[in-house]
């Protein structure tokens, strides 16, 4: 028997219960059999060997420990794919932040670096006056401002960043237990 037909004839079976249960039930035994093929067993012996679709509803029916870690399977798997998901989606948001804050920063560093360095070469081989030496301190002083600027990025990324991140992850994980 193919896990399709297995699953409508057990689905035929479990009319005692009540909707959602019937989808609880389903599911588990759909998810059981899906592994059961992943991990290279045949679709077909691991039915049989299931045993009777009657069997499996008449235990299902007289048996409610069955039905409640039937039910606890579900929720866990549920909880796994969220706490897993959440991760990945976090971790990712992290990754595009880290590129952001480190390029912006490479950036700020780099032209405030050659800002400095142009205005203080400017300073020195030629002798501004008046309004031009006005522009070449504001240039070393901007250029010196964007470094420390980008020295401030990249403390805060890499110290608090990512308790931060951490922390928030945490608290979602919270939200969904």
């Amino acid at each position: 028997m193919r896990r399709t037909a297995f699953l409508k004839y057990l689905k035929t079976e479990l009319d005692f219960l009540r909707t959602n249960e019937k989808e609880e039930v389903l599911k588990y035994y759909d998810e059981m059999i899906q592994d059961a093929v992943e991990g290279g067993e045949s679709e077909e012996i691991f039915i049989m060997n299931l045993g009777e679709v009657e069997d499996i509803a008449k235990n299902i029916r007289e048996d409610a420990s069955l039905r409640a870690q039937i039910r606890e399977k579900v929720h866990i798997d549920l909880r796994a794919a969220f706490d897993l998901s959440v991760r990945l989606i976090g971790y990712f948001f992290f990754g595009v932040l880290a590129f952001v804050v480190v390029t912006t920063g490479f950036s700020f560093l780099v032209s405030g670096f050659a800002a400095a360095v142009h205005g203080l070469f400017m300073m020195a081989t030629e002798v501004p006056t008046g309004s031009l030496l006005l522009f070449r301190i504001g240039e070393v002083a901007l250029g010196i401002g964007l470094v420390i600027l980008a020295i401030g990025m990249f403390q805060w990324f890499f110290h608090t960043g990512r308790n931060v991140l951490q922390k928030l992850l945490e608290q979602i994980r919270s939200w969904i237990r």
